[in-house]
């Protein structure tokens, strides 16, 4: 699966500027109003079945059909006659505490995931269906049975540090405290696609964040050298992965973790 990243960031290089507009989608934020569907807007959450669809489509009392979840931006949500239309970017692959998550043929962006029979104005007629579909990171992993019982908490100044090359003396004082360091529990492969799918590279990028005391990524920062383009796609994948956080003893601490994962065009 690894490849040589010196061939591989050359054309990445190349595919810069191509990539910006290849299968991706870019909508202005909305203004805040009383449309319950733009809360999700700008949200990165989890699709679950439908990942390798471009167009799906879910009802009330309907089982859905199929087995690729994927992680996903939310760029548009919009009411569509009697239903309610979301557009996704697709973000990459699941792993839930390892292992992966669902099969995959390929995966599929934009995606235009639609609820049907609703009014959109009333999330009564549709809350329910789109909550076993489209889910924060935290619903998904307690609907895989890995919850994380963490309260959410201001993103922190200091991180404990177990190396002498990374944190000041401060945080490695922090980090002479801990006893059990950060654990990934939610992990997307980041997945990017080129102009026209000519491209197509697998490679292992190295990463470095801070995880918070309640397992939410903070300040991520790729080390591989990549084009800008994908050093940015790749560290906004990374806010979605969700940890064990670090413990001082009994108690939860932020923490810094350096880690690889897997980079993909397709």
């Amino acid at each position: 699966m690894k490849k040589s990243w010196i061939a591989v960031s050359l054309a990445l290089a190349g595919l810069a500027a191509g990539c910006r507009s290849g299968g991706r989608t870019t909508v202005s934020q909305p203004k805040p109003g009383a449309d319950p569907l733009q809360k999700f807007v700008g949200q990165k959450m989890v699709l679950r079945h439908f990942g390798d669809r471009k167009d799906a489509a879910i009802k009330r009392g309907e089982e859905p059909k199929g087995g690729c979840d994927v992680a996903v931006n939310v760029v548009a949500a919009t009411a569509v006659g009697d239903s309610a239309r979301f557009t996704l970017d697709s973000l990459g692959r699941l792993r839930v505490g390892g292992n992966p998550v669902g099969k995959c043929g390929g995966l599929a962006t934009p995606i235009t995931l639609t609820v049907r029979g609703v009014n959109a104005g009333q999330p009564d007629t549709w809350s329910d269906v789109l909550a076993s579909t489209l889910l924060t990171p935290e619903a998904y992993l307690a609907a895989n049975g890995r919850p994380l019982p963490y309260a959410p908490e201001p993103e922190p100044k200091l991180a404990a540090s177990a190396s002498h090359a990374s944190g000041d003396a401060e945080e490695r004082t922090l980090g002479r405290k801990v006893t059990t360091w950060p654990k990934p529990v939610l992990s997307v492969e980041p997945s990017i696609s080129s102009p026209g799918g000519k491209v197509h590279h697998q490679g292992e990028v190295e990463f470095i964040t801070v995880v918070g005391a309640d397992g939410r990524v903070f300040r991520p920062t790729v080390k591989t050298p990549l084009s800008d383009e994908h050093t940015r796609f790749i560290s906004n994948v990374l806010l979605v992965w969700r940890f064990d956080p670090a413990k001082a003893g009994d108690k939860t601490v932020p923490a810094r973790y350096e880690g690889r994962t897997v980079f993909t065009i397709y």
